[in-house]
């Protein structure tokens, strides 16, 4: 019954409206006009899109100690804070989701190592690390995004020969090299620039694996490195993707 009276309603309304306007043009009126509204259908763009990104970093290292060296322990090993910087190419899938593949340099670290039963080893080692990182987005406020993301892949670690010293004799060891197990955690927040452009500050702890460090003889491998690294860099997206930065408004 309720339709049957809008309908009856509607039908009412449209008849008086027909009748209004024979009406007035017989009368030499003018029939007015009803202004009937423009519908406009926006095309709604895609969250999403290509980014480059490039990050220098500073890392604090937390050497994990050494097995082997031919039956020596060692009381005392580390290896010293190093610089890395880092490429990489990503894809923003919605505005919490994004990932993207990095590969870093890491910048050459001396290390020192004490025997128990007296004397030195020393070195350094270099390296780079790749990974494929997962980032969630929690929303961006006055231009800022913060996120937390998780990587994981490998490192290639090289060491240079190491030279120990005991009993004022001095021996060197050639260096090993290995591509080893890594995996990272990331914590960080970027900022709008521009519409294209965002700045990305933060904080990644990075575990890499142990793995060959002398080859010989002297066979020795090393139990890993975690490292704590404070980076910073830039993220520029490509093309017409629609960024976390899209609705930017820039003006100079």
């Amino acid at each position: 019954m309720k339709a049957l009276t809008k309908f009856a309603t509607i039908a009412t309304l449209l008849s008086a409206s027909v009748s209004f306007a024979y009406s007035a043009e017989l009368d030499g009126r003018p029939v007015p006009e009803i202004a009937i509204p423009e519908v406009v259908f926006k095309e709604q763009s895609s969250r999403g899109g290509w980014y480059l990104r490039g990050d220098l970093g500073y890392s604090f290292n937390d050497f994990r100690g050494v097995d082997g060296l031919a039956g020596l322990s060692l009381s005392e090993s580390s290896v010293d804070d190093n610089f890395t910087i880092g490429l990489g190419v990503g894809y923003q899938f919605t505005d919490m989701l994004r990932a993207d593949v990095t590969a870093d340099y890491l910048a050459s670290s001396d290390f020192d190592g004490r025997f128990a039963s007296g004397g030195t080893i020393t070195g350094s080692l270099d390296g780079a690390l790749l990974l494929g990182n997962v980032y969630a987005d929690l929303g961006t406020f006055a231009g800022f995004t913060p996120y937390v993301g998780a990587g994981i892949g490998g490192a290639y670690l090289r060491w240079d020969d190491l030279k120990a010293t005991v009993g004022g004799v001095e021996e060197s060891f050639d260096g090993g090299s290995k591509f080893r197990f890594a995996y990272a955690l990331h914590a960080g927040a970027s900022y709008c620039v521009t519409e294209k452009i965002a700045v990305d500050a933060g904080y990644r702890f990075t575990q890499v694996e142990g793995g060959s460090m002398i080859e010989g003889l002297a066979d020795a491998d090393d139990k890993g490195i975690n490292q704590h690294q404070i980076r910073a860099g830039l993220r520029f997206q490509l093309g017409d993707g629609d960024g976390h930065c899209s609705q930017m408004k820039t003006s100079f």
